[in-house]
C-alpha cells in the first residue's frame, strides 16, 4: 500500500483538467433526447452552458427530475451510450447499477430494514439522482466527476483515496456498488480483474488499493461467491477487532441475499452475539428490541431465518400454517428481504386470521414498511376485534402524511361495523348536536354485543345488530374510522397486555385517538370534532388551533373555537389559539366572550393576546368595550376597562373621547366609592386639577 502523499500525486496525474467541458462535448454528441437529459443532469442549459445559481436557474431540478425519469425508461444500451458522455469507461456499469432491473433497497427511517424493493423506479428514483449528481460532481471533496476517463479498475484501486476523510465512506460505497455491477454484467476478464484488486485490497497485498467500504460493498453485493465468502471469513475471524465487523456488519443489511444469508450463519456459528455491537447491528436489520434476544434465542432465531432466506416454500409455509408470532413475522420478514410488495401482500392476507398472534405479527410487519399499502393495512387494522392490535397499529401510523388522512380504506374479513350507525335528524334535534353524536357513537359501541379483548386479547366472535350490518366491502374515511373506534378505548390511559413479545406493550388510551382528529378532519364541518373536545389532552387541542390556523375561509364558528381554546387549561394551547384568533373576523357575538375573558383575569398569560385583539378594533369598538366593562359592580372588571383607556390615551387614539368616557363614567358614581386603585388609573387619564377635586369629594365623605 502507498502512503498519502504518493496516492495524491497519482490522483493529479489521472485528474482531467476540464472534466465539465469534455462531458459536455461528448453529450453534444447524443441523440436530441439523451442529449438534453445529458445536459440537465450535468447541471447545464439545453445549450450545454453550466447554471450559475439555483436562483437564476428556474426550471433546473424539474429538469434533473425528468432526465431521471428518461434515464428508467430507455433501453439499456440507451442508457450506456448517455452515461458514458459522463464516464467513457465506468459508464456501462454505472448503467447497469442505474437500471430499475436491479433491486434497490427500501430505506426507511433512522434504522432501516434491509428490505428490497423490486423493480421500483418511482419509489428510488430520487434517491439514484442523488447519488448520481454526487459521483458527477468536480469537488475534489465529495465527487469523482475529475477522474471521468478513468475504467472500473482504477476506481477499485484508487476508491479509498477520493474525496476528504468524512466523504471517503460514503464515495466508497457508491463506487463500491457501481463496482459489483462491472464485476457481475461486464465481460469475465474485466470482472475477474476488479474482483481480484478488491481481494487483494481487503487482504492488504495490494500495491496501492486498501480495504474500505467500496470493498466490502462490491463483494458483498456481488453475485460471485468467491468475494462475500472472504468477508465472510474476515468476520469470522475478527473476534475482538470491532473495526472489522463494522466495516462487514455495516453493509450486510444490502447484501447479496446468499451473502446475506452467509453472514448470518457466521454470526451463528461463531456466537458473535456475545458482542453488544453484533446484537445491536442484528435486531436493527430485524426491527425488535433487545430483550428477549440473548445469545440462545438469538441463534435460534438466525437459523430460522437462515432457512427462510433459502426456501420460498417453508418460508410461505410458516406465513399460513404457523400459530407462532414471532415465526410468522420473520417468515413474513424474510419475504420482505427478498420483495417487499410481496411481504405486503402476504401480511395482508394473515390480516384476517383468527390467531391473534399471527395478525399482530403481520400488522408488525407493515409497520416496518412504510409503503403507502402498508399504511393503508395498517389503517384498517384499527378494527382489529383485539384493541392490542388495534393500539399497536394505531401508535405506528404517521398521521401528519396525507396518505394518512384522506385515503378511504375498505373492511377487512371480521372487522367492526362499516358505518356508525345513522341517527335521524329529529333525534339530532331533541338530543342536540354533540349529545346526539356521543349518543350514537355510544349505541355503536354498545352494540357490537361484548367488549372484545380490552385486556388480554382474546378472539371473540362479532354479533350481528340491528342497528349496524357489517359491510365487509364498503370504503370508509380514516376520520370515521377513527370515531368508530375510539369508544372501544378506555377512558384513561392503560398499558396493555403484550403480544408476542414484551417489548411491543403498548398504553390505550380514548385521548391518543381524540389527538388525531383535528388532523384529519380535512373538508368535514368543524361540528365534526365536538363531541370529541372533552376527549383530547391538551396536544390535541394545540393541534386544532393549528388546523384552524389553516382553515379557509375563516369562519365565526372557528372563531368561537378559537375563544373557547383561548381559556384552556394548557399555556401553550391558550398561546396558540391567541395566536390564531388574530387571523379570525371579530364579529359583535364574540367581544363580549373576549371581554369576559379579559375581565376575569382567567389566566395572566393570556391577558395581552387578548387586550391586542380587543384593541385591534376600531376606537368606537374598543369605546363601547371600555364602557361596558366600566359599568360592572365589580371592581377587578371595570380595571380592566380603565387599562383599555390608558392603552388608547398611550397611542394617544380619540384622547377626547377617552375622557368623555372617563368624566361620563365619574357622573354615575359617589367619589366615596372609588377605589385607590381605579384612583391611580384615573390619574393617568384625568389633569391633576380634575384629580385633586376627586380626592377632596372622597375626604369630605
Amino acid at each position: 500500500m502507498i502512503d498519502s502523499q504518493t496516492a495524491q500525486a497519482h490522483l493529479r496525474d489521472a485528474t482531467t483538467v476540464h472534466p465539465l467541458t469534455a462531458q459536455v462535448k461528448r453529450a453534444q454528441d447524443l441523440p436530441p433526447a439523451l442529449r438534453a437529459a445529458a445536459f440537465s443532469l450535468l447541471g447545464c442549459d439545453l445549450d450545454g452552458k453550466p447554471f450559475t445559481s439555483y436562483r437564476t436557474s428556474p426550471g433546473r431540478v424539474e429538469a434533473q427530475a425528468e432526465a431521471a425519469a428518461l434515464c428508467d425508461a430507455i433501453t439499456v444500451p440507451e442508457r450506456e451510450q448517455l452515461f458514458c458522455a459522463f464516464f467513457p469507461k465506468l459508464g456501462p456499469a454505472m448503467a447497469r447499477w442505474w437500471s430499475p432491473e436491479i433491486s434497490p433497497l427500501h430505506h426507511v427511517g433512522w434504522n432501516p430494514r434491509p428490505f428490497r424493493l423490486l423493480y421500483n423506479t418511482e419509489t428510488s428514483r430520487s434517491g439514484r439522482l442523488q447519488q448520481l449528481q454526487s459521483l458527477l460532481s468536480d469537488s475534489p471533496h465529495f465527487g469523482v466527476g475529475r477522474y471521468c476517463e478513468q475504467d472500473p479498475i482504477w476506481f477499485a484501486t484508487y476508491a479509498p483515496y477520493l474525496g476528504s476523510e468524512n466523504s471517503r465512506a460514503l464515495i466508497g460505497d457508491r463506487l463500491g456498488a457501481i463496482l459489483s455491477t462491472a464485476i457481475d454484467r461486464s465481460d469475465p476478464s474485466q470482472g475477474n480483474a476488479i474482483q481480484e484488486v478488491l481481494l487483494l485490497s481487503a487482504r492488504g497485498e495490494h500495491p496501492v488499493g486498501t480495504m474500505g467500504r467500496h470493498v466490502v460493498r462490491a463483494l458483498l453485493s456481488s453475485s460471485r461467491p468467491e468475494g462475500w465468502q472472504y468477508l465472510a471469513r474476515m468476520l469470522a475471524e475478527s473476534g475482538e477487532d470491532i473495526a472489522v465487523r463494522r466495516q462487514i456488519l455495516d453493509v450486510a443489511g444490502e447484501a447479496h441475499p446468499a451473502a446475506f444469508a452467509r453472514l448470518l450463519a457466521v454470526i451463528r456459528e461463531n456466537n458473535l452475539l456475545r458482542f453488544p455491537d453484533v446484537i445491536k447491528t442484528v435486531i436493527g436489520w430485524l426491527g425488535v428490541e433487545e430483550e428477549g434476544f440473548s445469545l440462545a434465542a438469538g441463534n435460534t432465531t438466525l437459523e430460522q431465518i437462515e432457512s427462510f432466506l433459502t426456501g420460498d416454500v417453508s418460508r410461505e409455509k410458516a406465513i399460513f400454517n404457523s400459530h407462532d408470532g414471532a415465526t410468522v413475522y420473520y417468515a413474513l420478514w424474510c419475504a420482505a428481504f427478498m420483495d417487499v410488495r410481496h411481504a405486503v401482500a402476504l401480511a395482508s392476507r394473515q390480516l384476517t386470521g383468527s390467531h391473534v398472534e399471527c395478525r399482530f405479527a403481520a400488522a408488525y410487519l407493515l409497520s416496518q414498511v412504510r409503503l403507502p399499502e402498508a399504511e393503508t393495512l395498517l389503517l384498517g387494522t384499527l378494527d382489529d376485534p383485539d384493541l392490542r392490535i388495534a393500539t399497536f397499529a394505531f401508535g405506528t401510523i404517521d398521521w401528519n402524511t396525507k396518505h394518512a388522512r384522506t385515503v378511504p380504506v375498505g373492511e377487512i374479513s371480521g372487522s367492526f361495523p362499516a358505518v356508525i350507525p345513522a341517527v335521524s335528524d329529529a333525534e339530532r334535534k331533541e338530543l342536540g348536536r354533540e349529545v346526539g353524536l356521543l349518543g350514537a357513537l355510544r349505541g355503536f359501541v354498545a352494540s357490537i354485543g361484548t367488549r372484545v379483548a380490552i385486556d388480554k386479547g382474546a378472539d371473540t366472535p362479532h354479533h350481528k345488530t340491528e342497528t349496524a350490518a357489517t359491510a365487509p366491502h364498503v370504503s370508509i374515511g380514516t376520520f370515521d374510522r377513527v370515531t368508530r373506534n375510539l369508544l372501544r378505548f378506555p377512558v384513561k390511559e392503560r398499558q396493555l397486555e403484550p403480544i408476542v413479545w414484551g417489548w411491543t406493550r403498548r398504553p390505550a388510551a380514548q385521548s391518543r385517538l381524540a389527538d388525531v382528529l383535528p388532523g384529519l378532519l380535512e373538508d368535514r364541518p368543524l361540528s365534526r370534532l365536538y363531541p370529541f373536545l372533552p376527549i383530547m389532552s391538551a396536544n390535541g387541542r394545540w393541534q386544532l388551533a393549528e388546523v384552524l390556523a389553516g382553515k379557509r375561509p375563516r369562519t365565526s364558528e372557528g372563531t368561537n373555537l378559537l375563544i373557547t381554546l383561548l381559556s384552556d387549561g394548557a399555556a401553550n394551547v391558550r398561546q396558540r389559539a391567541a395566536d390564531v384568533l388574530r387571523r379570525f373576523p371579530l364579529g359583535d357575538v364574540e367581544i363580549p366572550r373576549l371581554e369576559k375573558i379579559v375581565a376575569h383575569r382567567q389566566h395572566a398569560d393570556i391577558q395581552r393576546p387578548v387586550m391586542s385583539l380587543l384593541l385591534s378594533r376600531t376606537d368606537d369598538a374598543v369605546m363601547d368595550s371600555a364602557i361596558r366593562l366600566l359599568s360592572s359592580p365589580e371592581p377587578s372588571i371595570r380595571a380592566v376597562g380603565f387599562s383599555i383607556l390608558a392603552q388608547l390615551t398611550e397611542k394617544r387614539r380619540s384622547p377626547e373621547r377617552v375622557h368623555d368616557v372617563v368624566e361620563g363614567w365619574l357622573y354615575g358614581v359617589e367619589p366615596h366609592t372609588i377605589t385607590d386603585e381605579e384612583m391611580a388609573q384615573l390619574k393617568f387619564l384625568l389633569t391633576s386639577r380634575r384629580i385633586a377635586t376627586l380626592n377632596a369629594a372622597r375626604k369630605a365623605r
